[in-house]
């Protein structure tokens, strides 16, 4: 069986590239040399011209590229230290190659599936899987050739994700010649391109089979089951919003080490004022969607008006009014589609046709603007795809 050391591994995926990009505004065509693209990404900010097309570095690495990363990481977690590590592609299926310090994948088992998912036809959708299972500490289940044996890997650890820039190009948001704010817009999120940050970092991945961003605190916000008191946003630049619809795919799940309060907030907040404090949210708890705990589920959804209207004030004041039950996953990609007109708002969640959460007194009150931002919570692991905006009149 055919094994390459780790570090000739790390140095294939790490040698220079030449990228052909091709302008569809102009057709004209620019060689880049990954390497040296790559220290001017570090040294001067990332963005490169193309014939006048804006692009960007993006982290997008290939499904093989998600495969390797994740079997290298389990193999160091179950091996003992200084043992080899290794896995190779034989009659159409993935083998570990290991040695006898390997414990239950010593005998190199092939694998069928993990956390079932097929490692050949989806490497992003694995990775995250086990990603999440090593944040819980919960064993990765391998599922080998016999249908019957599952074999459980220890993880403690969060693998590290696979680095492999590629340069795209930056969606522009169009704007009117006039000045005026487009009627209708749209953020792909596949770079954190057209973000202000406040307290948090955004990172382009592949996550569950989509492009989109990972977003996650950049410092401490303080006890989560506090789920405040600091701000942490991506604010969406371009965006006046009063009445209208918003519509995104959002994933979240508690961050590795989080406190037992965390529950992987995640939502979208609108009219946001200057001061970055002030505005409306829809918020999910994802780990509240399905436990066995009925008070809980119904706290799945939440709506919160800082700084005067917090969750904690809200609930005490008027129970139950302002949260409601969702079916919600942690760490899986849902829709959400928030709709506002004048004090009423409504948030719909998986594409149903009813609200899951209407608010008749939106707390910023009728006429009240501000940006839109992409909204987390204390301890969470966020991710965030395919923003659209549609603006409409007062009414």
């Amino acid at each position: 069986m055919f094994r390459l050391p780790i570090d000739v591994l790390f140095a294939l995926a790490a040698a220079a590239l030449h990228i052909g990009m091709v302008s569809p505004a102009t057709g004209c065509r620019q060689q880049v040399d990954v390497r040296d693209s790559l220290h001017q990404r570090t040294a001067r900010g990332g963005a490169v011209s193309d014939c006048g097309t804006v692009l960007q570095w993006d982290n997008m690495p290939s499904s093989q590229e998600y495969v390797v990363a994740a079997f290298l990481h389990l193999g160091r977690q179950v091996c003992a230290r200084g043992a080899s590590v290794g896995f190779a592609l034989i009659d159409g299926r993935l083998r570990f190659d290991q040695e006898p310090q390997c414990g239950p994948i010593a005998e190199g088992p092939a694998i069928m599936t993990l956390k079932d998912v097929d490692p050949l036809t989806d490497g992003a959708t694995l990775f995250s899987r086990v990603e999440q299972r090593c944040l819980s500490h919960e064993p990765v289940r391998l599922r080998t050739d016999s249908s019957s044996r599952t074999i459980p890997l220890p993880c403690t650890v969060a693998p590290p994700r696979p680095v492999e820039y590629r340069l795209t190009r930056i969606p522009p948001v169009v704007v009117p010649s006039n000045g005026a704010s487009p009627t209708e817009q749209h953020y792909p999120l596949t770079s954190a391109a057209g973000l202000r940050l406040h307290n948090v970092t955004a990172t382009p991945v592949r996550y569950e089979g989509k492009l989109g961003v990972r977003v996650v605190e950049a410092s401490s916000a303080g006890p989560a089951e506090a789920e405040q008191p600091t701000e942490t946003l991506a604010l969406l630049d371009g965006t006046d919003f009063g009445d209208g619809v918003i519509e995104l795919e959002v994933a979240g799940a508690p961050a590795l080490g989080a406190s037992g309060g965390a529950r992987g907030f995640v939502g979208l907040a609108f009219r946001v004022q200057p001061d970055r404090r002030s505005y409306d949210a829809f918020y999910l708890r994802p780990t509240n969607g399905r436990i066995d705990d009925q008070v809980r589920r119904n706290h799945s959804v939440q709506y919160i008006a800082h700084p005067n209207w917090p969750w904690e004030r809200l609930r005490r004041e008027s129970p139950e009014r302002y949260e409601s039950y969702v079916d919600l996953v942690p760490g899986v990609w849902t829709r959400l589609r928030v709709e506002v007109r004048g004090a009423t708002a409504r948030l719909f969640v998986h594409g149903q046709s009813q609200p899951t959460l209407i608010i008749n007194d939106v707390k910023s009150g009728a006429t009240a603007r501000g940006a839109l931002a992409l909204w987390i919570g204390p301890g969470t692991v966020a991710h965030f795809r395919n923003l659209r905006v549609r603006r409409s009149a007062p009414t």
